[in-house]
């Protein structure tokens, strides 16, 4: 349940064609500036707003020196993804590791067994609960059956 938002948020981005998979994030020129990217993200029609994830909080490379200068850009580690960020960019770049990453999360929380609090679990107080009254009938009104 925590990761249905998320789930949602990847498949609309996805249906809108507005997530995009890439390589690695690193790969940018370290003399890229501002303008490159720009000029990247008209031609391959990623909007006005862009997110880029990675599997960890560093990026090397022209990417955040490029991104710095955009305020409409922003870079975020994978663990800091959230359904709001998902969508108030127009466009979001998954870096390889980063998505192989979030699948293994989601995948994980959606075929997981057991609930998230194991310490009440229904089968285990299921008897306890169906014979609790068993032993306390009341002599004024007796049960109805």
């Amino acid at each position: 349940l925590p990761f249905s938002g998320l789930c949602v948020a990847l498949t609309l981005k996805h249906a809108q064609d507005d997530l995009q998979i890439v390589d690695r994030l690193d790969r940018l020129p370290a003399e890229a500036d501002a303008q490159f990217l720009q000029d990247l993200a008209d031609t391959r029609n990623w909007g006005y707003s862009v997110l880029f994830v990675n599997d960890t909080d560093e990026i090397s490379g022209g990417l955040v020196t490029a991104i710095e200068q955009l305020p409409s850009f922003t870079a975020m580690p994978v663990y800091g993804l959230n359904c709001f960020s998902l969508l108030k960019y127009d466009t979001v770049v998954f870096s390889r590791s980063a998505i192989d990453l979030l699948e293994e999360r989601l995948l994980k929380q959606l075929h997981r067994a057991g609930p998230l609090n194991k310490k009440y679990r229904y089968m285990d107080y299921k008897e306890r609960i169906l014979n609790e009254g068993e032993k306390e009938d009341d002599p004024i009104y007796p049960p109805i059956v």
